[in-house]
This record gives structure tokens, C-alpha cells and sequence, in this order.
């Protein structure tokens, strides 16, 4: 059994069936996306590497995750782009194993450099003693384990996809899956390991700092403050020293206004990930888990969702460029 879980699947069979003018406009879009994708991230990766000398450990996540961006512009977009373009997969059975896998390489990248960014901002602002200790370096644990693990779990795409004969004289880079259940086994996994996990940590670590964010701001009311002054005038009555009770939400009330708009914009990069991706692993699963998907012959819905996990990458750069020339505009 033959099948490309891959986006735009170009079906060999219906060769010569090809909607023209759907493959014109996906060109179009594809190139747009490549153009848009490349630029954006191109700026952001200047901007930063100007202000390299105050970096901070946001900053180096930003980077790794432009670098995550421009893999999959250059070995998920721009292939798809050419291939569109040919129909068929015209270049070697090496090339067509290396793009396949770096193809999941950045995927897998770009999603667990976001949950990494997001566990940084939950450490940074529930347990800010801790992050503070942590020595800033551009290619540090969470970023270096985040890339190692990519390139491992990448590797099974190597091995399923290879250039062969589709049909009778024609060759194009196909997945191959025995026995049957081998596409639904994959397709679940990706699904898993790139969605439904990660989203399920993200929510987890928003939940948490949006709760921290809500206290701090509580015991910075003037009704708190109040209520901390009365409770140290207490205990120096007491012969207490003057210092009042502490409990765990005194680690948050240094929550400072910038750490406030980091986390509101990895919030952002999290919202926007989950709605790109959502239709697109849907749309997968049930293709493969339902003997008659509704939208399997609908050229256009399709099409739709699988690009819309691509203006992740094409407008992800925009929810961080915005914190990079904010930051430059003040220091000015």
C-alpha cells in the first residue's frame, strides 16, 4: 500500500486529471508564503543579532525559533512549491529522502521550540529565583534538547519515503506503508507528537501563569497593600521583626510589567498555533481513520486546510517582531 502523508500530496493517478488553475493559484500562495516566511524571519534574526549584547533567555528562543521557521520555508515550502510546479518529484531518491526528512525535522522543531518557550515563561514568572540563576548562551539545554529531539524523531521519515515507481513509467517520492494499518499507526503518532501532546502542555503552562499573573495583580490593589501593611504593623506588635507572613504568591509580586507583555505574546504564538494546526491534524486523522472522508475529493478544501498550517510559519514571525523593535524603540 502507497500513501503521502505529506501536505499537498500530489496523486501520480490523477496526473492527468490536474485542476490547472487550483495548481496556479496553490503556486501562488505557496510563493507568497515562501516570500512572506524568509523575510519576516530574515528581519527578526537581524534585529536580534543587533541586539545581541542584551539578549535575553526570550531572545534566544526567538532565534531558534526563526531558524525552526526557515526550515520549513526552505524544505516544506519552497519543495512543495517545485513540485506543484512539476507534479511530479523529479530529483533523486536521496533528495526525496533528505527533504521528506527535514520536512518533519521542522515541524517537530518549530513545535517543541514553542512549548520550550512557553516552560521558560511559566519558570520565569512562578519561579522567577530560579530562572534568574540560569546562565543566558545561545544554544543552551532546553534549546539544544529541543533540536536533538527533532532530528531523532524525524528519522522514521527517512525510511518510509523514498522515490519509486508509482504506476507504470512514472516515479514521484511516495510512502510506502505495509501492512495496511501502518498509515493510520503513523498518521496518529505525528498527530499525537506534534499536537495533542504539546497542546496539552501548553494549555497546562498558560493556565498556570495567567493564574500567577492574576494574583500578582491582586496584591498590588491598594486593598492589598493596605492589608500587607496592617498585617506588618501587626507583627512588629507582636515583636515579630515587622515582617508580615509570606506565602507562596510572594515570589509573584515582582512580576514585572515587560515579563506581563512577554507572556501576552507567547499567549498569542500559542493561539495561533493551536488554530492553524487544529483543522489540519483533523483533517488527517480522519482521512486516514474513516473509509469515506467527505472532504477526501474537495481539491479546494483540502488544499485550504493543509496550507493553513503553513501561515503558522509565514505570520509567526509578526507575533515577535512587534517585542523586538518595542524594546529597540525604548532603549533608543
Amino acid at each position: 500500500t502507497s500513501a503521502a502523508p505529506r501536505p499537498g500530496a500530489n496523486g501520480s493517478a490523477s496526473r492527468n486529471e490536474r485542476n490547472e488553475a487550483l495548481a496556479r493559484a496553490e503556486v501562488a500562495v505557496l510563493f507568497a508564503m515562501f516570500a512572506c516566511t524568509t523575510l519576516g524571519n530574515s528581519v527578526l534574526l537581524t534585529a536580534l543579532y543587533r541586539r545581541r549584547k542584551h539578549a535575553s533567555r526570550m531572545h534566544v528562543f526567538m532565534v531558534h525559533l526563526c531558524l525552526a521557521d526557515l526550515v520549513v520555508a526552505f524544505f516544506q515550502v519552497l519543495p512543495q512549491l517545485a513540485w506543484d510546479i512539476t507534479d511530479v518529484f523529479l530529483a533523486s531518491d536521496f533528495a526525496c529522502r533528505f527533504i521528506k526528512y527535514m520536512q518533519i525535522v521542522g515541524m517537530f522543531a518549530s513545535t517543541y521550540m514553542i512549548v520550550g518557550t512557553t516552560v521558560d515563561r511559566y519558570q520565569a514568572v512562578c519561579f522567577p529565583m530560579v530562572t534568574f540563576k540560569k546562565r543566558m548562551a545561545y544554544w543552551n539545554a532546553p534549546v539544544c534538547a529541543v533540536w536533538v529531539v527533532s532530528l531523532l524523531l524525524s528519522v522514521p521519515q527517512a525510511v518510509i519515503f523514498a522515490k519509486g515507481e508509482v504506476y507504470p513509467g512514472v516515479y514521484d517520492c511516495w510512502g510506502t506503508f505495509q501492512p495496511m494499518w501502518g498509515v493510520k499507526a503513523y498518521i496518529t503518532w505525528m498527530a499525537m507528537a506534534i499536537f495533542v501532546v504539546p497542546t496539552a502542555v501548553l494549555v497546562w503552562c498558560q493556565t498556570k501563569i495567567c493564574r500567577v499573573i492574576r494574583l500578582n495583580i491582586y496584591f498590588k490593589t491598594p486593598q492589598a497593600e493596605a492589608a500587607a501593611a496592617a498585617s506588618a504593623e501587626a507583627a512588629r506588635g507582636r515583636g515579630g521583626g515587622g515582617r508580615p507572613a509570606q506565602g507562596r504568591v510572594s515570589s509573584v509580586t515582582g512580576v514585572s510589567r515587560a515579563m506581563v507583555k512577554t507572556v501576552k505574546m507567547t499567549l498569542v504564538i500559542v493561539i495561533v498555533y493551536v488554530l492553524c494546526w487544529s483543522p489540519f491534524f483533523v483533517a488527517q486523522l480522519w482521512s486516514v481513520w474513516d473509509p469515506n472522508p467527505p472532504f477526501e475529493d474537495a481539491s479546494v478544501v483540502r488544499l485550504v486546510l493543509i496550507h493553513l498550517a503553513f501561515v503558522k510559519r509565514c505570520c509567526g514571525w509578526i507575533t515577535r517582531i512587534e517585542d523586538v523593535f518595542h524594546r529597540n524603540h525604548q532603549r533608543f
